[in-house]
């Protein structure tokens, strides 16, 4: 399994593309908590700014539902 970033615009034109990017960051970065019901915007945790690479703190469980017990390709639990 790949990185949500990774895939979210793999098949979207130039345009698309950047229309998507404008639109993850806005929900992880800027977004009101309100937005999702919460005081405080509740992506702000989990996408913080890195230099190059972003370690992910959190598990997606995708071990649990796949059919060969493999986890995804950035599991902190795999490490």
């Amino acid at each position: 399994m790949i990185g949500v970033e990774m895939v979210m615009g793999a098949c979207a034109g130039r345009e698309e593309h950047l229309r998507i990017e404008d639109d993850f960051a806005y929900l992880v970065h800027k977004a009101p908590g309100a937005l999702f019901g919460e005081i405080q915007n509740p992506f702000v945790p989990f996408y913080t700014e890195a230099p190059a690479v972003r370690m992910r703190k959190t598990c997606c469980f995708y071990f649990q539902v796949s059919t060969s017990g493999e986890y995804c390709t950035v599991c902190p639990k795999a490490k």
